[in-house]
């Protein structure tokens, strides 16, 4: 199988294996990905964009390749090697009066002939529409010269298998697919096989009509692919997952463009150095080459970051270390343990539904998917300090107000910041509500601080409440707070 991200240097596209599914994932979730694509689809929606600016847009985006291996240099034009899997787009007729059902029904149909099929990614595409991968169902004419008709052959069947017409414009191997989102929304079907390393061609499957009674050609038969080369790790880390770490902790997951790609690779460079043994040649492996950095510049700012004195471990790389390896652990407690692992019997938390509902899919929509059940429980104090008056009968038969906490615990750079956005637009209107009754008391105590009299003073508003608190509270001020809160509709006061 194949599963390769294409990268432009000097203006070439050139092709980069990704070797895991979470890779996978970690690339489709950038910011700069998800913003691109949240652009596009609102201008498809409005239709006030010319065909020259959503062309220009698109091609910003990701881009996959999943049906061939690179050409010397890693070049994907000029690839005369067919992978073991094959991408086809899928695209239905919108004169077609059906279209719509057609559309709906595209997703289920596919998935229900997945193990035929041998399916190993389903996405959504940037408009209507969807992009499939699947395994490579016959061998026949993979020498050089006949690499379109064998893809045309694997198209055909498997447009004959689902029922649906495949994009005969696209059916060279060297297709190049604008890829999505990561959410469940857009990454419909991933499997790991994608990743697998294949050779150079792929085996018959006994299930394509086009393989019965063929045999793969000599060169496929006699001559296999040299394996693939392993990727670098750090600890067992590979230095790809750790370069993505890097800008999801330290640029709000943003890769580097122009304007500032040279000071970010140099001070990923520098990061990166104390775990690349300071060789220049590991790190031009492992460190990217951002939005058509020059060649001949990228390396001298590598270089210069290798001439800075040495000075053990920096923080920001120990950071992102741990944070690693605190995602190994709550992949070890989300998913499963790992294959080398024991089982403990009761060390493992209840997986997250698939399904949530809808307030708690929104608020978590835009944090990484491990985190998601981090956000979706710590929301719920806000949730609550909506309520007033309300009482609910605990378990121990007693009546008492919605006492909901949260507390989050965990060391430094491992997310816990995702969960303050959610919380701070639940509070918005109480904080809003807050602030003019805060206005309101300091009106009251300006009126009333140069009266002499006692009974020349105005009594304070009855109707003041403020139910965010700070956590510098005097008691006077606390008690206060509580006695306004309960005589204003028996609010909630908090404090974060």
């Amino acid at each position: 199988m194949s599963c390769h991200v294409i990268e432009y240097v000097q203006g070439r596209k050139v092709m980069r294996p990704v070797g895991t599914a979470q890779e996978y994932r970690d690339l489709r979730a950038g910011t700069r990905q998800q913003t691109l694509l949240d652009e596009l689809r609102r201008a498809y929606d409005r239709g006030d964009r010319s065909e020259q600016w959503l062309a220009e847009h698109k091609r910003r985006l990701l881009q996959m390749n999943y049906s061939c291996l690179p050409a010397p240099g890693g070049l994907l034009k000029g690839s005369r090697t067919a992978s073991d899997s094959v991408a086809m787009d899928i695209d239905f007729d919108p004169a077609d009066p059906d279209y719509e059902a057609k559309l709906a029904a595209a997703p289920q149909t596919i998935l229900a002939k997945a193990d035929e099929l041998g399916l190993l990614m389903m996405e959504r595409s940037v408009r209507k529409g969807y992009h499939i991968a699947f395994r490579r169902h016959t061998t026949e004419g993979l020498a050089e010269g006949r690499l379109l008709e064998n893809q045309e052959l694997n198209l055909q069947w498997a447009s004959r298998l689902l029922g649906v017409a495949y994009d005969k414009g696209a059916r060279d191997v060297t297709r190049v697919f604008f890829t999505t989102g990561a959410g469940e929304d857009d990454l419909l079907f991933l499997s790991d096989a994608l990743f697998e390393q294949g050779g150079e061609g792929a085996i018959p499957s006994s299930s394509s009509p086009d393989s019965a009674g063929s045999t793969p050609s000599a060169s496929s038969k006699d001559s296999p692919a040299p394996p693939a080369e392993e990727e670098p790790c750090y600890d067992g880390i590979p230095y790809s997952r750790i370069v993505a770490k890097y800008w999801q902790l330290y640029n709000d997951g943003r890769e580097p463009q122009q304007g500032d790609r040279n000071v970010k690779t140099y001070e990923l460079a520098m990061n990166l150095r104390a775990v690349c043994d300071y060789r220049q040649e590991l790190m031009e492996r492992v460190i990217p080459r951002y939005d058509g950095f020059q060649e001949e510049e990228w390396r001298t700012t590598i270089a210069n970051a290798l001439k800075e004195p040495r000075k053990g471990m920096p923080y920001r790389m120990r950071q992102l270390l741990d944070a690693l390896k605190a995602d190994r652990r709550r992949q070890y407690f989300t998913v499963g343990r790992a294959a080398d692992e024991e089982p403990s019997g009761t060390d493992s938390m209840p997986q997250r539904p698939q399904r949530m509902p809808a307030m708690l899919e929104l608020l978590s929509s835009k944090v990484p998917d491990e985190l998601k059940p981090m956000v979706e429980e710590a929301v719920w104090p806000a949730v609550c300090a909506h309520i007033s008056g309300v009482k609910f009968r605990y378990v121990d038969g007693v009546l008492h107000e919605p006492n909901i906490s949260s507390a989050l615990i965990g060391r430094q750079s491992t997310g816990k910041g995702h969960v303050n956005a959610p919380i701070e637009m639940l509070l918005a209107d109480i904080t809003e509500r807050d602030e003019a009754n805060r206005r309101r008391e300091e009106e009251w105590r300006a009126a009333n601080r140069v009266k002499g009299a006692s009974k020349d003073k105005q009594p304070r508003p009855q109707d003041i409440v403020v139910q965010r608190l700070d956590d510098d509270l005097t008691t006077a001020a606390l008690s206060q707070a509580l006695i306004d809160a309960e005589r204003n509709g028996e609010r909630r006061v908090i404090t974060k």
